[in-house]
């Protein structure tokens, strides 16, 4: 139970300071006993809820909704020459910071009583601290890690095994892709992401080395690299939420 506890909360750390609900909660559960050879269990509704009930305990976990007023999935650090601009015109710098709204009896309540009261709304999260540990690999924030890098990577590592178009980032964040190739550069350099050629001029891929390093693709990507570039392709990545609902796929060189 331990083990499963500690996957639970570093999926978690993945998703964000949003967390999710509880249906992908159930994933986590789903996806843990299937990557795990020998171990059976009947992930129902009524495990869920016991799960459910161990993981709540833990002090890093929160449990709440999303406030209506919250649009992004993390926080998106603005831009250093937004912040100029800001001060320059002596304008108010709004910064949409993501957080749940907790509910401060939830781990007294059982799951069942937490999903007729607040319905899909009901979501569970772990705290920054922890988010920051699972994702960087420490709890020690390296010089070249700044709030906007660091947002950069929060959003890579939602991506999972798939990762994140740089395109994509630039959307996400409202970064300008020389500020994109900027953050990326020092994500590569500080060991955390790898940076792969996407069908497309200038397009690219980014993923967070932990799914790199326990994907089977990507670990036959990277043995091949030296050959060429590596593209990938729409149809190279599957969609997922974990590196275990992707199986073998084909990619170019």
């Amino acid at each position: 139970m331990d083990v499963l506890v500690h996957h639970c909360l570093r999926e978690l750390s993945f998703d964000g300071d949003l967390g999710c609900n509880v249906s992908r909660l159930k994933d986590f559960i789903v996806n843990y006993y299937n990557s795990s050879d020998g171990l059976e269990q009947l992930v129902d509704d009524a495990f869920c809820a016991f799960v459910w009930s161990v993981v709540v305990q833990q002090p890093a976990v929160r449990v709440g909704v999303v406030p209506p007023s919250i649009t992004s999935e993390v926080y998106v650090a603005p831009q250093i020459k937004t912040k100029r601009k800001a001060a320059a015109t002596g304008e108010e710098l709004a910064e949409d910071r993501p957080s749940l709204e907790v509910i401060g009896d939830a781990r007294g309540k059982a799951l069942e009583e937490l999903k007729q009261q607040y319905g899909d709304d009901l979501r569970i999260a772990v705290d920054p601290q922890t988010c920051f540990a699972a994702i960087t690999g420490s709890h020690i924030r390296p010089a070249k890690l700044s709030a906007m890098v660091y947002s950069a990577l929060q959003l890579i590592t939602r991506g999972r095994e798939e990762g994140i178009t740089t395109v994509e980032l630039g959307r996400k964040t409202k970064y300008d892709q020389k500020t994109c190739f900027y953050v990326i550069k020092q994500l590569v350099e500080l060991d955390l992401v790898i940076k792969v050629r996407r069908g497309g001029v200038g397009n690219y891929t980014c993923i967070h080395k932990y799914f790199v390093e326990r994907s089977p693709l990507w670990q036959r990507i990277q043995r091949e690299e030296g050959e060429g570039d590596v593209i990938v392709t729409d149809t190279n990545i599957q969609s997922s939420d974990t590196i275990d609902d992707v199986g073998p796929a084909a990619y170019t060189l």
